[in-house]
C-alpha cells in the first residue's frame, strides 16, 4: 500500500526529462499575495482594539488584502498556462488587465467613504464580481487551445466557489445573527470566512503548481498561418 507521502508529495522531473526551464517567481506571487491577504487580516484582528484610528486604518486593509489576492492567484495561471511565444500580447494584456482592476479595487476599498458600514454588502458583493471576473481568463484560453499547458479549470472554479460561499456567510453574518452573544469569541462568519479563504488559496496554489510542473514537459507548436 502506499504511503501518504507517496500519495501527496509531488514527483520531480529528471534533468532529461524537463523540455524547459520554467520560472518559480509566478508561485511567489502567489505565495507573496495570500501572505499579505493573511497578514492584513492578522494585523486588523490583533490591532484594532487599541484605538479608533487602528481599527478603521487596518479594517481597510483587511478588506484590501482579498484584491492582492485574487490577482496573486491568478497571475500564475496565466504565466504558466500562455507560455507559448505566439500569444505573448495575449498574455500581457490579460495580465496587465488583471493587475490594473485588482489595483483599482484594493485603491477603492481604502477610500475612507467606502468604509462605512452601509457599504458592507457592496464590498462583498465587488470582491464576488472581481472574482468571479477572472473566469474570464480561462473562457479566453478556449481560443488560444493550442498554445494553452494543459490545466484544470475546474479546481480553480471550486475553489472560486468556496470563495464565494464564504464571502456570502460574512455578508448575512450566520451564525451570530441567528445567536447574539453566542459567537462573539468563537464561530462568527468572520472566522468562518477566514477558513474559506485559507482553503482556497492553498487549493489555488496547488494547481497553479502542477501547472508549473506540465509546463516543464508541455511542447508549444508550431504556429499556424
Amino acid at each position: 500500500m502506499d504511503s501518504l507521502q507517496e500519495k501527496i508529495a509531488p514527483e520531480f522531473l529528471n534533468a532529461d526529462q524537463i523540455l524547459n526551464e520554467v520560472p518559480l517567481w509566478p508561485l511567489g506571487i502567489n505565495i507573496f499575495s495570500a501572505c499579505f491577504c493573511m497578514g492584513c487580516s492578522a494585523l486588523f484582528h490583533l490591532l484594532y482594539v487599541k484605538n479608533q484610528r487602528y481599527q478603521t486604518n487596518l479594517s481597510r486593509l483587511d478588506y484590501g488584502g482579498i484584491s492582492i489576492l485574487i490577482f496573486g492567484s491568478t497571475f500564475p495561471v496565466c504565466y504558466y498556462a500562455m507560455a507559448c511565444p505566439q500569444i505573448d500580447v495575449a498574455k500581457n494584456i490579460i495580465l496587465w488587465s488583471l493587475a490594473a482592476v485588482c489595483l483599482a479595487c484594493f485603491i477603492v476599498t481604502l477610500i475612507p467613504e467606502f468604509d462605512k458600514p452601509k457599504y458592507q454588502k457592496v464590498r462583498g458583493i465587488m470582491y464576488i464580481v472581481l472574482g468571479l471576473s477572472t473566469g474570464g481568463v480561462f473562457v479566453a484560453f478556449q481560443a488560444m487551445e493550442p498554445y494553452i499547458t494543459e490545466h484544470k479549470s475546474w479546481i480553480y472554479a471550486l475553489g472560486g466557489y468556496i470563495y464565494i460561499q464564504g464571502a456570502i456567510i460574512y455578508m448575512i453574518k450566520c451564525p451570530e445573527r441567528c445567536a447574539p452573544g453566542k459567537f462573539d469569541l468563537c464561530g462568527a462568519s468572520h472566522q468562518i470566512f477566514h477558513f474559506f479563504v485559507l482553503g482556497a488559496a492553498l487549493l489555488h496554489y496547488w494547481e497553479s503548481y502542477n501547472l508549473f510542473r506540465r509546463r516543464q514537459v508541455f511542447e508549444c507548436p508550431i504556429w499556424e498561418n
